[in-house]
């Protein structure tokens, strides 16, 4: 899904692992009630869950309410991944904990010239960073003229004094264009079907303009923001992420593409209309809980399957659909006997995604970069979003298709290992997906394997960005279904087939400098 701090790419493009499980892993994590002792799970075949499955694991996720870090609901998922990975034969299972934050309103509302519009809570605004307690306006809210920046470059910041003034904006995704991949040296596309069409343009919901215009406004003496959700379907529950360069110290607020057209055919008529933010919440801290598990192999090698489980809503596409791909490779592998297992395997769910990454991080310093370079992971294979395409259509509404999202699978593993990823997709008949040189996004990835990445261990990190994944739309329905067995079995063949290569043909490019 961490997520897109400083990506450097040719259009500004958009769209952790083991300390040695096998010296980790030791016993078994279910306990038999009489004897106290560890009790052998269950003999399970070594095959890859069937399509119903699969998707009864995201069922069960979204089962548990919306996930977010610190809820109930978020620690009911991961002590479901927990048990099921004892389940399956995995080792060493445990929580590792790390300190974040749960962000909630208790009120907010937005009126122009004394009418009402309907809005949404821009997610962690007032209070950021290491910050807890109460925050807000107070029940009377700030009222202040409106200045409206459009998308809000600079130039328009430059033209208008927006000190002590509530800035109207436009919010903008960051499109991919597919042509500008096919085109690219490095790239591999699977699309039989020719389903992508010359010029189409891939919206990327996680990467827009958000921070560079809130900052601008903050800087500028701004004392709230009202953001237009002008590339978005009709719907106001956008929840974006914690975005971690942006301490955002003022209130904001976010309305859909036709209320934002009607506040500004209020003021066309009204230029001096004040706008009333009210805003009063909390932010706390929270546990965030990783859910890891080893199984150790005939090698102390290590390969890191990772996903993450925490969501703002249901979540079944964002990261339900990722969470229980690592659940059936789990199955899968722990299935097998250690003598088919070349290398050790670590598998990972995060939590904090969309609170600020502290988990991964705590991640990253307990397995990677915390430990000697030998003991790090190898590859760090990561999958995110397995979702069906959806689109906006000319009258604002989402509709959706029976086509799979176009998908990226992000990898610097080199060249041997690079033509495994590509043969997989082809085998298992992934299509719409666009294998990418990883080093092509610059710095940073808009992807969980970001960390990793950035710390030197080589990734395939799968990721898609449909345009409802941060809204209360992403639903079972959304997840497409007829990818979830098939990309298991590709990932199940680039495990297996890696975790055979001698360490020498999984070099990794190198990321630029300045990563993280």
């Amino acid at each position: 899904m961490r997520r897109i701090a400083g990506i450097v790419a040719i259009i500004l493009a958009a769209m952790i692992i083991g300390a040695t499980p096998a010296a980790a892993a030791q016993g078994n994590a279910t306990v038999s009630a009489k004897s106290g002792k560890a009790a052998k799970p269950k003999k399970l075949k070594a095959v890859v869950p069937s399509t119903s499955t699969i998707f009864g694991y995201i069922r069960k996720l979204t089962s548990f309410g919306y996930r977010r870090t610190g809820s109930k609901a978020s620690l009911k998922a991961a002590t479901y991944v927990r048990d099921s990975f004892r389940r399956f034969g995995l080792q060493n299972v445990q929580f590792q904990k790390a300190g974040s934050y749960s962000w909630k309103t208790d009120d907010s509302s937005l009126s122009v010239g004394g009418i009402k519009r309907d809005s949404f809570p821009i997610a962690h605004a007032f209070m950021g960073g290491t910050q807890t307690g109460s925050f807000g306006t107070g029940p009377q809210g700030v009222t202040a003229p409106i200045v409206d920046v459009g998308n809000g470059a600079a130039s328009a910041f430059q033209a208008k004094d927006v000190n002590g003034k509530v800035v109207m904006f436009d919010l903008r995704f960051t499109g991919l264009p597919a042509d500008l991949f096919k085109a690219l040296d490095g790239v591999f596309v699977y699309d039989p079907d020719n389903t992508v069409p010359p010029g189409e343009v891939i919206p990327q919901p996680y990467i827009t303009n958000f921070v560079d215009v809130t900052q601008r406004a903050m800087d500028n003496g701004a004392v709230g923001v009202v953001g237009v959700l002008s590339d978005y379907f009709d719907s106001k529950y956008y929840f974006n992420e914690e975005y971690r360069r942006l301490q955002m110290d003022i209130p904001g607020l976010w309305v859909t593409r036709d209320e934002g057209a009607a506040i500004r055919a209020q003021l066309s008529g009204d230029p001096n209309a004040p706008a009333t933010i009210v805003m009063n919440g909390e932010r706390k801290a929270a546990p965030a809980r990783n859910v890891i598990g080893f199984l150790p192999g005939m090698s102390k090698s290590t390969l890191l399957i990772s996903s993450h489980h925490d969501a703002v809503w249901d979540g079944a596409v964002e990261d339900g659909s990722g969470t229980a791909e690592v659940l059936a490779l789990a199955r899968y592998f722990g299935a097998l006997k250690k003598k088919y297992r070349p290398m050790s395997l670590m598998f990972a769910t995060m939590d904090s995604h969309f609170t600020g990454y502290q988990a991964h991080q705590a991640f990253m310093d307990k397995y990677v970069t915390g430990v000697p370079e030998a003991q790090r992971p190898r590859v760090n294979f990561a999958i995110e979003h397995i979702a069906r395409h959806g689109y906006v259509d000319e009258n604002g509404k989402l509709k959706m298709t029976n086509l799979p999202e176009v998908a990226g699978i992000l990898q610097n593993v080199g060249t041997k290992p690079g033509k495994v990823i590509n043969d997989a997709v082809v085998r298992n008949h992934l299509d719409r997906t666009i294998v990418i040189p990883a080093t092509f996004f610059g710095a940073s990835l808009p992807t969980d394997a970001s960390f990793a990445y950035a710390s030197g261990v080589p990734v395939v990190s799968l990721i898609s960005g449909p345009i409802y994944l941060y809204d209360k739309q992403d639903t079972l329905d959304k997840v497409y279904k007829p990818h979830l067995r098939p990309m298991a079995m590709a990932y199940k063949e680039m495990i297996a087939k890696m975790s055979r290569m001698p360490l020498a043909e999984l070099p990794g490019a190198l990321p630029p400098s300045g990563a993280r």
